[in-house]
């Protein structure tokens, strides 16, 4: 589990852009065929939960609460 941290009151971290991260979970269909697998792109599924939306910070790797004119 991530832990986030409170958005600064300047809204920014040690980089001025920060990115709004939000976990999937990508489902492929696995068969094996001829000696081989082969896997078919089946959809995707958005993850819920508290730490399934987050801002980030590339530059030391902090996680953001999501301010809620971006949830």
């Amino acid at each position: 589990m991530t832990y986030l941290l409170p958005l600064p009151a300047d809204k920014r971290c040690c980089d001025e852009m920060l990115s709004l991260a939000i976990d999937q979970v990508d489902y492929y269909s696995v068969e094996f065929v001829d000696g081989h697998w082969e896997t078919n792109y089946s959809g995707q599924e958005p993850q819920d939960g508290p730490d399934s939306v987050r801002l980030f910070c590339s530059q030391c790797g902090n996680y953001y609460e999501v301010p809620e004119e971006l949830a």
